[in-house]
């Protein structure tokens, strides 16, 4: 009997030792929880946010020229635009100019919707297989959760026929390739040159000479030319995206908004001289929602883009700088990349039963460091 007892007695650990077994549990149970839960919110990406219907402006301001990229990625095709010139939007696109009008139809961006995905590129920031697919989009298991992602069959075309299906430049389609043609579209890219016609001068001493200028995303409402105009037709808006919602309350928009994102890549859409350059992302901007996000008059949303540092501080507007050298006459070809941040879209903030579709329109502004002395012209100037 009294054997028994002693087999049913318990072995008591003494109170430090058991504490810390317990602290310690404690901890694998929070580490364990905070690992799925991080987990959980990647892979529950819902797949049902889109934006779609995207028209987009872009314009350069005083001594700062830009043109679309021609088809055939070839900088010494853009000539300069004529004075007075009564061409269509879409020809005066390919020419020196400080608009490009990206509205006309033939463009395909009413075909395009951001589906969420990710930047396909290395831990340092580099494209993988130099930008060939530059983004990388879900993929499902068996449970219809995201198991990975991945940027195979992911191609760029640009629209002909009625189809994303052509090898070019200017405005380009991303998203999976079938029949070497993009049949669902996930971002977009829009392939730019730009140029400095001055410089600013430095004199030191008895000697004169030019110095580079930056380029800068402008972000604040800006005159294109003159800096003291009033002509409100060459008044640049700044880099905004302004959107219009399908019956979504304004935080479901504010969500999808704080999701867009543009990223800018050097040398993307140049073929020549070869050969041709890798491309070098420049820096990704995305918009600054306002908490109290609510529409204007017309039932619009709208929002600032800013640039942002690689900590993820947004930049001033002398701070939001992408190049930090250009010479005058030398053209170099920016790229912006448009698309939606899969892992700031989760089931947690936008349903993924509900269709979450948003309508929009981008605005970007480029402008530089350099002072332009333009000749006059009063009916262009407002006068």
């Amino acid at each position: 009997m009294e054997k028994e007892k002693r087999k049913k007695q318990k072995v008591l650990m003494p109170a430090g030792i058991r504490s810390k077994l317990m602290a310690a549990a404690s901890m694998l149970m929070v580490g364990v929880i905070m690992m799925v839960s991080s987990t959980y919110a990647w892979f529950t990406l819902s797949t049902a946010p889109e934006v779609k219907n995207i028209s987009t402006t872009v314009a350069g301001n005083g001594s700062l020229e830009i043109a679309l990229m021609p088809t055939d990625g070839l900088l010494s095709g853009i000539k300069a635009g004529a004075v007075g010139s009564k061409a269509d939007a879409k020809t005066s696109n390919t020419k020196w100019g400080n608009l490009v009008d990206l509205s006309d139809v033939t463009y395909g961006l009413s075909s395009i919707k951001l589906y969420p995905a990710q930047l396909n590129t290395t831990t340092d920031g580099v494209f993988n297989g130099n930008g060939s697919s530059p983004l990388a989009i879900p993929v499902y298991g068996g449970d219809g959760r995201i198991d990975t992602v991945s940027a195979d069959n992911i191609g760029l075309r640009t629209y002909k026929d009625s189809r994303f299906g052509t090898e070019g430049y200017g405005v380009r389609a991303i998203g999976e390739v079938n029949s070497d043609v993009v049949s669902s579209t996930y971002g977009y890219v829009v392939d730019l040159a730009l140029r400095l016609n001055t410089q600013n001068l430095k004199t030191d001493g008895a000697t004169t000479s030019a110095v580079d200028g930056k380029l800068l995303l402008q972000t604040g409402e800006t005159q294109r030319i003159y800096s003291d105009s009033g002509n409100t037709d060459t008044l640049g808006g700044g880099s905004y995206m302004s959107f219009t919602a399908n019956g979504l309350k304004p935080d479901a928009v504010r969500r999808l908004m704080g999701a867009i994102r543009v990223t800018f890549v050097k040398d993307y859409g140049k073929v020549s001289p070869a050969p041709a350059p890798d491309p070098t992302i420049l820096g990704t901007a995305k918009l600054d929602v306002p908490e109290n996000l609510a529409a204007d008059g017309n039932g619009e949303y709208k929002a600032n883009l800013y640039l942002y540092g690689a900590d993820g501080t947004k930049l001033d507007q002398d701070k939001a700088v992408l190049l930090d050298a250009m010479k005058k006459n030398a053209a170099c070809q920016i790229s912006a990349i448009v698309w939606l941040d899969g892992s700031s879209v989760t089931n947690a903030e936008v349903a993924a039963t509900e269709a979450m579709s948003l309508s929009g329109k981008l605005n970007l502004q480029f402008s530089t460091d350099v002072t332009l002395n333009p000749a006059a012209n009063a009916p262009l100037k407002g006068e």
